[in-house]
C-alpha cells in the first residue's frame, strides 16, 4: 500500500486530473493485485 500510494502520490501531484487518468489505466494493469494502491490516493487526491 505505501509503495503504490508514494510512487503515485508524486506524479499526480504534479498534473492531478492528466496523470489521474493516464496513470490509472497503463497501472491498472500492472496493479491488479494491489487495487487499493491506486484507489487509494486517487481517493485523497
Amino acid at each position: 500500500m505505501p509503495f503504490g500510494y508514494q510512487h503515485r502520490g508524486r506524479p499526480l501531484k504534479k498534473n492531478k486530473t492528466k496523470l489521474k487518468k493516464k496513470t490509472t489505466m497503463p497501472h491498472s494493469a500492472g496493479e491488479a493485485p494491489r487495487p487499493a494502491s491506486f484507489l487509494s490516493p486517487i481517493t485523497v487526491e
